[in-house]
């Protein structure tokens, strides 16, 4: 069931939601205090609210990042910095006053001029927000994580669109500021009224999966991890660890805690010792008193997360970049066999033993037809591959000595004129070498 709600927030001091039109409403819950490395920290009740980062392309300048101060009385915020993802450091003397937004934006001038908001405009920052996420963090002047965030376009971060007509607005300000239920799409709306329709309560939610280390290590057993925050006023019945290593499926049941009071948990597992070349895929199953079906996360139409034992036997980048794929051997002779299909397919992306979830196809016009086909691998990580959210792997079927691609690019640079980078590269399929290709 779903409620339309306007956002007014009850800040503290601040009047009652009615009294304050210009600003959007939070639940509030108990939360426990959040260690610094998983986001969400806050020592001094300054928020970040609302992140507009895929602005329109007719007003680019339109990117903003809206704060809020929740505590009581006032706050100084001199000298202090958002420090990652965008460039800003507050003027000196600014004085924040509880409950009224500020935003911190692309352009000042432009931003004014253009947008209709009540709210203080305290500055710019540099450069742009990147359009799929990155992480936001605020420090003070003495370099103490204040708050930070990492924010996405990937499930099971809310959708975005390009033509900046949805920005990402916090729901709760007690619950993680990393946990992507706690945000919604909407229209921007900086500083001022909005109404939105959200769930009356939060849905269980498991978020932050990763592993330790980030490149396993042979004949060693992993840590996965990950958060998990159960649904309003329902425990956790069952949690399990699931896994695919090369083929080969296994799982785990996980120790979880319904303890009155505590929102939010770190929940734990160990993959055992695998040989070297394995590939890994694991993912959890939670199923609560509300849900008589476990839910997966990530969820079934997101790629599992995944990793790759190293191998001594990788060839040598020495000479060439090595890109792995690796994905069902049925998928990928449907991808072959499509190739004027634009539908993707899931794979795993490994790049010095470093895997990302991705979405492939086949690519080009007339060179789709050729025996050696061109690829187009979509990265669905926040960060992208070398802050890219997409690659060509071009075949070069035409280009016997390879160099066409990448000595053009190269020479057009060099006149100044805008170029993409290209380099070639090797690509391995499911372990076995499958071209030379340029990355373009």
């Amino acid at each position: 069931m779903v409620a339309p709600r306007n956002f007014s927030r009850p800040f503290p001091n601040s009047g009652s939601p009615a009294s304050r039109p210009n600003s959007r409403p939070c639940l509030r819950s108990k939360l426990e205090t959040l260690p610094e490395e998983a986001g969400g920290e806050n020592t001094t009740d300054l928020e970040i609210t609302e992140i507009h980062f895929q602005a329109p392309e007719s007003r680019p300048n339109s990117e903003f990042v809206e704060l809020v101060y929740t505590g009581k009385n006032t706050l100084d915020v001199s000298g202090w910095r958002l420090d990652k993802g965008v460039k800003f450091t507050f003027p000196d003397n600014t004085i924040l006053k509880s409950g009224q937004p500020v935003l911190v934006v692309r352009e000042a001038t432009a931003f004014v001029r253009t947008v209709n908001t009540p709210s203080t405009v305290l500055g710019t920052f540099a450069s742009g927000l990147k359009r799929r996420g990155e992480r936001l963090r605020i420090v003070d002047a003495n370099d103490k994580t204040i708050t930070d965030v990492h924010y996405a376009t990937a499930a099971p971060w809310p959708a975005a669109f390009v033509d900046g007509s949805v920005s990402l607005q916090r729901i709760d300000l007690d619950r993680d500021i990393d946990d992507p239920v706690n945000w919604a799409a909407a229209k921007p709306s900086p500083g001022m009224a909005q109404s939105l329709t959200t769930a009356e309560t939060f849905p269980l939610s498991l978020y932050q999966i990763r592993q330790s280390p980030e490149v396993p290590e042979p004949g060693k057993p992993t840590s996965v991890s990950a958060w998990l925050v159960p649904g309003a006023s329902e425990s956790v019945l069952q949690l399990t660890l699931h896994g695919d290593a090369n083929g080969k499926r296994f799982e785990k049941s996980l120790m979880v805690k319904n303890e009155e009071g505590v929102s939010r948990q770190e929940i734990r597992g160990t993959i055992g010792a695998l040989p070297p070349g394995t590939l890994v895929c694991y993912w959890f199953t939670a199923r609560s008193a509300a849900s008589a079906t476990p839910l997966r996360f990530p969820r079934p139409n997101e790629q599992a997360t995944a990793y790759l034992i190293p191998t001594t036997k990788t060839p040598s980048e020495a000479s060439l970049p090595l890109y792995q794929l690796w994905l069902d051997d049925a998928t990928w002779q449907s991808v072959q066999n499509q190739p004027h299909s634009d539908a993707t397919r899931w794979a795993t992306f490994v790049h010095k033993s470093k895997a990302y979830p991705v979405r492939i196809r086949c690519r080009g016009a007339f060179a789709r037809s050729w025996p050696k086909k061109c690829c187009k691998v979509f990265f669905e990580n926040s960060g992208g591959f070398r802050d890219q959210d997409r690659i060509n792997l071009n075949s070069a079927y035409k280009d016997v000595a390879y160099i066409r691609e990448p000595l053009a690019y190269s020479i057009y640079r060099n006149l100044e004129v805008p170029a993409p980078e290209s380099r070639l590269v090797r690509l391995d399929v499911n372990g076995q070498f499958w071209g030379v290709f340029a990355e373009v």
